[in-house]
């Protein structure tokens, strides 16, 4: 079976490392694959992909994506002609560079729009006449609604939807019964076996850093860093637990985060490790980690704390966090809330029973994420698409 990745770039991030599992996955079951790559500048991920996948580059931004605009609908009283306004040149514009691409458009059987974006749905939902066409939602179908009605009209051309949460709301179930939407519940798979721990590593990230807590992301505002950081000059003020932070990530909000270290007196205590791909050693050396992102869609640093035994507090990032974690897999606190996070972190360094029983749970949890049960879900959806 013929399948194209549709993606806006392929970036170092969370999307692409799950879209490329996938990918993975499927060319070890003789699936022929195809990745399509929208931003052919945002390439530093491509080298993961497999030798037998083919990569097409076709430039597509998302200015060419006429529902981008449809925020315009809510932000004002005149917002649907300003909508119109924007849109119908921009579909004509699409339309004519339509021409110029089409004949680099693979012939597939399966089209997926894995990023989620306006640019991705809307490549997918006009291109691949004769395929069937997923779009793959990187969290809840409400919360893609809630921030634009342009999801929604793409949905409903491309009538299939993998979600990464059960979180729905009246208006969602009304739309997907209307418009006869085919609907499937898929986590992301999470598969480390591949990945070594180097033991002398481990030894030295341990003696260089001590007992410490571990966070993993890009830095940048969603990703909230400092509320963490906030948290962990609590932790010292509140209970006088000292313990050490490791930032495993690079990113534009850096400065902004070492000045913070530096208000709250904390430069002996932070410790920002830039990126690394040996992530697995930072996780088998840390003690607890902890994740302080505003929103999230199914944040693959929870899976891999927990697949390596990890005790976790977490602020509840939506959708993606109690997705995770909410068969007591942890500990979830309120988004910003930076003391009630440093209490999660105290309870973790202070009562072993419960580390004991998070564990415990995070072990039966994790299965349902491996990428033989993943697969095989993903397998008998394909045969229900529309």
């Amino acid at each position: 079976m013929k399948i194209a990745f549709v993606f806006d770039g392929l970036q170092f991030g969370g999307i692409e490392r799950v879209g490329i599992e996938y990918i993975k996955l499927l060319s070890s079951r003789n699936y022929e694959i195809t990745v399509v790559n929208l931003r052919p500048d945002l390439n530093a991920m491509e080298k993961e992909i497999p030798a037998d996948a083919r990569i097409i580059h076709i430039p597509f931004s998302r200015n060419l994506a006429p529902q981008r605009y449809s925020k315009l609908v809510r932000v004002h009283p005149m917002g649907v002609i300003a909508f119109y306004i924007c849109a119908i040149p921009v579909n004509v514009l699409q339309k004519i560079y339509k021409i110029k691409y089409k004949k680099n458009v693979p012939n597939v059987e399966i089209a997926i729009a894995f990023s989620g974006h306006y640019n991705d749905l809307t490549f997918v939902s006009e291109n691949f006449e004769d395929a069937k066409k997923i779009a793959w939602l990187h969290g809840d179908e409400t919360s893609y609604n809630d921030i634009a009605p342009g999801y929604f009209a793409l949905y409903k051309k491309i009538k299939n939807l993998v979600c990464l949460s059960e979180k729905n709301d009246d208006k969602s179930e009304e739309f997907n019964e209307k418009n006869e939407i085919n609907k499937a519940l898929i986590y992301n798979p999470i598969n480390l076996d591949g990945r070594e721990i180097d033991e002398k590593i481990v030894k030295s990230l341990k003696q260089r850093y001590g007992d410490f807590i571990l966070m993993v992301g890009r830095m940048a505002k969603d990703k909230d860093q400092a509320t963490l950081i906030r948290a962990l000059s609590y932790l010292k003020e509140k209970y006088s637990l000292k313990k050490n932070l490791v930032l495993v990530g690079d990113g534009s909000e850096r400065e902004s985060l070492e000045k913070l270290v530096q208000e709250k007196q904390l430069e002996k205590q932070v410790f920002f490790a830039g990126a690394h791909y040996d992530v697995q050693n930072y996780y088998m050396a840390a003690s607890i980690y902890a994740h302080s992102s505003p929103a999230e869609g199914l944040p693959t640093v929870l899976l891999e704390a927990m697949y390596y035994g990890l005790p976790i507090a977490s602020t509840n990032s939506e959708p993606g966090v109690y997705e995770i974690l909410r068969e007591n897999c942890g500990l979830i606190t309120p988004v910003g809330n930076a003391e009630a996070l440093a209490d999660s972190i105290y309870k973790l360094y202070t009562d072993k029973t419960l580390v004991e029983e998070l564990k415990t749970n995070c072990q039966d949890r994790i299965k349902q994420f491996m990428p033989e049960h993943v697969i095989m879900q993903f397998e008998n959806y394909i045969k229900t698409l529309k």
